[in-house]
């Protein structure tokens, strides 16, 4: 974008507050259009930032962009944006979906190692509360059955014995020392 070697700072005075427009999901093409140039559409609705007017080859760059958006939607989130601008996305732009991106990923990762602890719970259950090795030896039993997110058990690896589970589209491995781990947590708890 044009103003790519200026500071959104020295832009607008201060930083974009980019999580602001990470939480709004209609932002305008015009503001979408200044946010690409680093200039911060809340403070600057018109043709002005901290340094004055906007050059008029900055302020057509805009528009062309603002054209090009409407053209694909009326609405966007920033994540959208990135998606569109690809790498003329401007750094903290590019930094907030990546936090939140991040987050999401990691929220979803938790869930997924939740429902596998409560399937795990269950299953100990199901299986008379062995010990960790002897519950380890039973998960055998469950590769690639149905209701099961096991999907390989080995006894040697690169990590040592494990299995590999996947809940959803989400698929990872876990050792023995942990599922272990997990067992003597669940005979605390009982």
């Amino acid at each position: 974008m044009a103003y790519e070697t200026l500071s959104e700072k020295i832009l607008n005075g201060k930083p974009i507050n980019w999580l602001y427009w990470a939480g709004l999901t209609n932002i305008t093409p015009n503001q979408a259009a200044k946010l690409a140039n680093r200039i911060d559409p809340i403070k600057w609705p018109n043709n002005k930032c901290h340094l004055g007017d906007i050059p008029e080859d900055i302020q057509i760059l805009i528009r062309s962009l603002e054209q090009q958006l409407e053209n694909q939607q009326s609405k966007f989130t920033l994540q959208e944006l990135t998606q569109h601008l690809g790498n003329d996305s401007p750094e903290g732009m590019l930094e907030q979906v990546s936090t939140q991106t991040n987050l999401i990923i990691n929220n979803l990762l938790a869930k997924k190692e939740r429902d596998l602890t409560k399937w795990m719970r269950e299953t100990w259950v199901k299986e008379g509360k062995l010990g960790g090795s002897g519950f380890f030896n039973k998960l055998k039993n469950y590769v690639n059955k149905d209701e099961s997110p096991i999907r390989e058990h080995f006894t040697t690896g690169k990590n040592g014995a494990g299995i590999t589970w996947n809940t959803g589209n989400t698929r990872n491995s876990m050792t023995k020392k942990a599922i272990q781990n997990k067992v003597s947590k669940f005979k605390s708890e009982s």
